[in-house]
């Protein structure tokens, strides 16, 4: 991402703030955001298994803004107090669409 595109882009996003157990996404769910963990904690959980952890500054749901329909592949939860920002697939195409690469 272009340096000169972080404050136009950071206006753009969401800040989300979330008890622990919430669920962000389910697996199979249509996405439609992308998230980084901004503070706290989150699990993936795939087929009941948590499968990895994700802490402060690691992102989740790129796949949702690339391709078109996708279903999540897997459930995302808070597992601590935490703090989201969220970019929705609508602002992404309307930063990226004119960088195919």
């Amino acid at each position: 991402i272009p340096e000169e595109k972080y404050p136009a882009l950071a206006a753009e996003a969401s800040v989300e703030t979330c008890q622990p157990d919430k669920v962000i996404f389910k697996e199979g769910d249509v996405g439609d955001r992308f998230y980084v963990v901004s503070f706290g904690e989150m699990a993936v959980v795939k087929d009941s298994k948590k499968i990895k952890i994700l802490k402060q500054g690691k992102y989740f749901g790129e796949i949702a803004l690339v391709v078109e329909d996708t279903p999540r592949t897997a459930t995302v939860m808070t597992t601590k107090p935490t703090v989201l920002l969220s970019l929705s697939k609508k602002s992404f195409r309307k930063f990226f669409d004119d960088m195919p690469e």
